[in-house]
């Protein structure tokens, strides 16, 4: 009886370790929240047929893509993996050092 008992507490500590599994949304990588499409406190619930709205959109911040226009005289002298500098504005002029990774396609 005793251990019938024991088994059925060890399960039920599961079962609440499962559940609780499921109150913490781990992102893919590393962000920030920048949108919150639920509310504390609503029912959430799984994806179903076509009803697949997210709960949140998280964007990454250690990572940024910057598009840019390139005259097309500068096209030439451009190739993947060359130096980026990019200095927006709002950032006391700190230059944001990267590479260029792509290019659109060219006609």
């Amino acid at each position: 009886m005793a251990v019938h008992q024991i088994d059925l507490a060890a399960a039920t500590v599961e079962k609440t370790k499962a559940l609780l599994a499921y109150s913490r949304i781990v992102a893919p990588f590393d962000g920030v929240a920048a949108r919150g499409l639920v509310n504390r406190g609503d029912l959430v619930q799984p994806p179903t047929g076509t009803l697949m709205t997210p709960l949140f959109t998280v964007q990454r911040i250690d990572t940024i893509r910057v598009f840019c226009d390139v005259p097309e005289s500068d096209v030439p002298h451009l190739h993947i993996g060359d130096l980026a500098i990019v200095k927006p504005s709002g950032f006391n002029g700190k230059p944001f050092i990267g590479k260029v990774t792509r290019f659109s396609l060219r006609l």
